[in-house]
């Protein structure tokens, strides 16, 4: 009885990792596209995350120009290799691209308002300390 258990246990055990063998390719470029779009995704959302804290002058201009340099190189990496890959061949484009208009929709309304840090409070430019929490600004 044993045997028979150990038997169909290795014929599973075999079966799991002979499975990613037999994938279709468009199987692991699909994979790897969405990979590398989730990838961009973030990307994106570390910029949004650098011009916040540029804005509310945590960032020096020239660290804030390096970091942004850097993030939107990986971001060219990452469409050369989805190019690379055809992956968007095989995805919706019309839903990639409206993702990606909304992106830059959001970048290009003003954010002129600048919030206080701790509490988020809103204050106005040449203020020293929060009105609402006294921390420094």
């Amino acid at each position: 009885m044993i045997e028979i258990i150990s038997y169909i246990f290795i014929l599973a055990v075999c079966g799991f990792v002979a499975v990613p063998l037999f994938a279709k390719k468009s199987q692991i470029v699909d994979q790897k596209t969405d990979d590398l779009l989730h990838q961009k995704q973030l990307i994106r959302e570390t910029i949004h995350d650098l011009e916040f804290d540029f804005q509310t002058e945590k960032l020096s201009e020239q660290d804030y120009k390096m970091l942004i340099a850097e993030r939107e190189a990986a971001i060219q990496k990452a469409d050369s290799e989805i190019g690379r890959t055809g992956g968007l061949k095989n995805k919706n484009f019309l839903n990639n691209l409206e993702a990606e208009i909304a992106i830059v929709k959001d970048k290009l309304q003003p954010t002129t308002e600048l919030v206080c840090a701790q509490c988020g409070n809103k204050y106005e430019k040449g203020n020293k300390f929060c009105s609402n929490c006294g921390a420094q600004l």
